[in-house]
């Protein structure tokens, strides 16, 4: 009988609050009522039939409550009754919630301000189309790697091989220009570069064209591309520029390209500035100098692996010091390495051990509100015990201290955000200065979400150990020292 009430009123609670209460009162009424009737026309007395009909049912408070559970109100009006209650104790407690969400902020912020610099540098992927196809080539020995080829090897490579799209190269160690403009000249980071440079990278320029095979022939007609930022700064984005010339090392130079804003591949020597000029390198077809200052960077093709490509770049490789052999050869061999892991490998262990140095950091955090934690239950134990003696259960009380930890933490989350983008600056400036790519601490999914998730493992880390201590009290002894009267 009981089970099937429930189940009649299950659909019906699927309504307003207000309305369900008062149809489901109604309702067990209505059935209350036909109960005793039906006692009643049985030959039972009144009262009697009454009472038998209320031991059926088996109360009427009962299966309100597990109506309502069975459509989870009683969870939601929980929840936000622990939020409320929670921040009233806060609001009676400035002083306490002031010092604990301080010294959360401190720590969460500075795991985030670290983490938005590894995810600036360690996570975003290249800002180029497809980087994942985007490898550097790279000379590998028994002993170890070589990352830059000579003129021969990189012609020989770029000839021979069917694995990418496009295959390119650049200084090893990109150079300054000197840039002349109405009598001034100005020293402007800039890098020699083959045609298919920009092919490899998936980037076109916003204004004008790529460089042609035959400017980068050696001979050829000169032409430069310009980056955004200098377009900007000493031409004041001038459109008619491109097709027009300017003097570079005291020669002139037609303006073919502006390149979109933001692109500023590869970094200085120093990766401390950007490229802001790339002229053709102009390499000899036929060549046999052994000198190793190219960085190659190749477009894999689709439906090639790294593996794969690696397989055939070292037999291409290997047939290159067949046919030349009077270069120096240490048995070497072609290895792939992906362009991102190339430029950040160096600092990767550096940012690794800074973030889980402020890890260090947050753990500190915890165990100081733990402690605050734990010092403030002894003052509730009297206001836990008078709710358990009520009917609170255990797990009721605990629900109660963990949403008030979680609280804590969310508040020390929201101001430790604010504290990590100004703290960036800061670290940035005692910090590593061989970034191999700018940092970027603009908001996205993987900041919000490291800050989530390390706001609600602080709150379970600080706020356990007194839930569960406040829980396991015993009611009996707290209840004597309750004055009375």
């Amino acid at each position: 009988m009981r089970s099937f009430y429930k189940l009649r009123l299950r659909f019906r609670s699927l309504l307003r609050k207000n309305d369900v209460e008062q149809e489901l009162s109604d309702e067990l009424r209505f059935h209350l009522q036909g109960l005793i009737e039906e006692k009643v026309a049985k030959g039972m007395p009144a009262e009697e039939a009454r009472y038998a009909a209320l031991r059926e049912l088996g109360g009427m408070e009962q299966i309100k409550e597990e109506c309502r559970d069975m459509r989870r109100v009683n969870y939601f009006e929980s929840f936000f009754q622990d939020v409320r209650y929670g921040l009233r104790m806060f609001a009676k407690n400035p002083g306490f919630t002031a010092v604990a969400v301080l010294t959360l902020a401190i720590g969460i912020g500075a795991n985030t301000a670290i983490f938005s610099v590894v995810n600036s540098v360690l996570l975003r992927p290249l800002p180029f189309p497809q980087p994942d196809r985007i490898v550097q080539c790279l000379k590998q020995y028994k002993d170890g790697t070589g990352s830059s080829v000579s003129v021969p090897l990189f012609n020989y490579w770029r000839d021979h091989n069917q694995v990418f799209d496009s295959l390119a190269a650049f200084d090893i160690l990109p150079i300054g220009f000197n840039l002349a403009k109405s009598g001034e000249a100005e020293r402007v980071p800039g890098v020699r570069v083959t045609a298919g440079f920009f092919q490899v990278l998936g980037i076109r320029p916003a204004l004008g064209r790529e460089f042609l095979p035959e400017e980068d022939s050696v001979g050829g007609p000169h032409a430069i591309i310009l980056g955004n930022g200098l377009w900007q700064s000493r031409f004041a984005g001038d459109r008619t520029l491109v097709g027009s010339t300017i003097t570079v090392n005291g020669q002139q130079y037609v303006v073919v390209g502006i390149m979109p804003a933001g692109f500023d591949f590869p970094a200085g020597s120093d990766f401390s500035s950007g490229t802001q000029l790339w002229i053709p390198f102009q390499l000899p077809t036929l060549s046999h100098d052994p000198a190793n200052y190219l960085v190659c960077v190749g477009r894999l093709k689709p439906g090639f692996s790294r593996l794969q490509a690696e397989t055939q770049i070292s037999q291409v490789t290997r047939a290159f010091h067949r046919a030349m052999p009077e270069l120096p050869s240490s048995d070497e061999w072609a290895a792939l390495v992906p362009l991102h892991e190339r430029l950040v490998g160096p600092i990767r262990p550096a940012l690794l051990t800074l973030l889980g140095a402020v890890g260090l950091v947050l753990l500190i955090a915890c165990a100081n509100v733990a402690n605050l934690l734990v010092a403030k239950s002894t003052a509730r134990l009297k206001e836990v015990a008078i709710r358990t003696a009520l009917g609170a259960s255990r797990f009721r009380v605990m629900r109660q201290l963990l949403t008030e930890s979680v609280l804590l933490s969310l508040l020390g989350g929201l101001l430790g955000l604010v504290f990590a983008f100004g703290a960036v600056a800061v670290i940035m400036g005692v910090g590593p200065s061989d970034l191999p790519r700018p940092v970027n601490v603009s908001p996205d999914w993987r900041i919000l979400s490291f800050t989530l998730m390390v706001s609600l493992l602080t709150a379970i880390l600080f706020g356990l150990m007194p839930a569960l201590s406040t829980a396991r009290m015993q009611v009996s002894d707290s209840l004597r020292e309750v004055p009375h009267g």
